[in-house]
């Protein structure tokens, strides 16, 4: 049986925890649920029938985050679902705690809310009824739904590629979203990764000349300040001095990977960034970077902070 369903709807979601509830309980029996992030201590795996092994339908989604994140499979059935429900309380949701959620009901994918339930990545099959969707939106759970059509079904020995059209500011448009498996990882994707990795272990380590080995000579890179567009350093030369002023700055710089995801010659970090205070006190901030690769080297590295 096909994991997606060939009709769905697209959701906007206001309310993650309201969604969350509403649909686990909307899809209670023979159904299963899986949860990704950070859900140590929640207690998940002490409800009955908790297993940490994907099935056929649920599958884990960052294929390429590191470290991996929490994965945990659940059942839905009515003895189980207000455990579930209570153990992940509002606030997990309002610490981003969990990143993606799917249900299956009958061996098929009827919910997927991926990426904290991004516009673009949340979705339910036509197990959920559109008077439940429109309740939702009046509850102030959704801004909206969106009605779609799954099309395109490759053959089992193609890339999984759908094209959807997606209307949701008013105006249609073709996206083209594909759907990884593990074996359509590619070479060049794999090596961005060990570049990136590689790149991160000698920075932390305040290594500048194995910091600036790992870079092209005409790489690029643009701080997260000053406010609005930060400042943009270009070549060996320019970004050599400021990070060494950097590193001389704090010393106990350190960059924390939450997640890390590639394609091709691009690579996203999450991070955490934490220093020493003179006085002693400690600081963190979080940000993102957004990274080039050529030739097996940095030849971009853009950087973006929480304000």
């Amino acid at each position: 049986m096909d994991a997606q369903p060939e009709e769905a709807y697209w959701l906007d979601t206001k309310d993650r925890h309201g969604l969350f509830g509403a649909l686990a309980r909307e899809l209670v029996g023979n159904a299963h649920m899986s949860i990704m992030g950070r859900i140590k201590g929640l207690n998940l795996e002490d409800i009955p029938g908790a297993a940490k092994a994907e099935t056929a339908v649920l599958r884990h989604q960052t294929l390429f985050s590191i470290p991996r994140e929490d994965f945990i499979v659940l059942p839905v059935e009515p003895e189980t679902v207000e455990i579930i429900l209570a153990r992940i309380p509002a606030e997990c949701w309002n610490e981003f705690r969990i990143t993606h959620v799917q249900i299956e009901k009958d061996g098929k994918l009827e919910f997927s809310g991926c990426d904290y339930f991004d516009v673009n990545s949340t979705w339910v099959g036509d197990a959920v009824s559109e008077n439940l969707l429109a309740g939702l939106v009046s509850n102030g759970i959704l801004n909206r739904f969106q009605r779609d059509i799954f099309a395109n079904e490759p053959s089992a020995a193609q890339p999984r590629i759908r094209t959807l059209r997606v209307p949701l500011l008013g105006m249609p448009r073709l996206r083209i979203w594909k759907w990884f498996r593990r074996d359509d990882v590619d070479a060049e994707t794999n090596a961005t990764l060990k570049v990136i990795q590689h790149f991160n272990e000698v920075f932390n380590r305040h290594d500048m000349d194995a910091v600036m080995a790992a870079m092209t000579e005409d790489l690029v890179f643009e701080n997260t300040s000053p406010a609005p567009d930060g400042d943009r350093y270009e070549g060996q030369a320019s970004v050599r001095e400021f990070w060494e002023r950097r590193f001389q700055s704090s010393a106990r710089a350190h960059f924390e990977t939450e997640e890390i995801f590639a394609g091709a010659d691009r690579c996203t970090v999450r991070w955490l960034y934490t220093w020493s205070n003179d006085d002693g006190s400690s600081g963190h901030v979080r940000g993102v970077d957004i990274f080039r690769v050529r030739d097996g080297k940095v030849a971009e590295k853009l950087s973006y902070v929480k304000g």
